[in-house]
């Protein structure tokens, strides 16, 4: 599998989970997404290390959030929204050259894959509500 193939299925995910702002997926594909990182990238990944920290929302007294709940997913859609900007950002340079993923360990980026699979099934499984 190439890197950009490894990294356009982390997006395709991201994207289809800004639909429903799940916490518990959130956190399933922002963990997959630091993985991504670190198997294309390394030990040089570390300029993409706020990926690690969930966070995120609106400018004060821009929500339009009217319940607790309303504010948790939109903070959690604000937060996707912002990884897939850099994810994509990523995806150009490597389509354009200007980024050379290393993808040094092939054993990860096959349980990358498998991981990303896995991650989609679930987004896409009919037994959810």
């Amino acid at each position: 599998m190439k890197a950009i193939d490894l990294l356009r299925q982390t997006i395709q995910l991201g994207e289809h989970l800004l639909a429903t702002a799940d916490e518990d997926d959130y956190a399933s594909w922002n963990d997959v997404v630091l993985r991504t990182l670190r198997v294309l990238f390394g030990p040089s990944s570390e300029q993409f290390l706020s990926f690690r920290f969930p966070g995120g929302g609106q400018a004060g007294g821009t929500s339009t959030a009217e319940t607790p709940e309303e504010r948790k997913m939109e903070r959690i859609r604000n937060t996707i929204t912002r990884k897939l900007s850099v994810l994509k950002e990523v995806e150009t340079d490597l389509e354009a050259g200007s980024v050379d993923a290393a993808l040094g360990w092939t054993h990860s980026a096959d349980t990358l894959h498998e991981s990303l699979t896995q991650l989609g099934n679930q987004f896409a499984s009919p037994d959810r509500a």
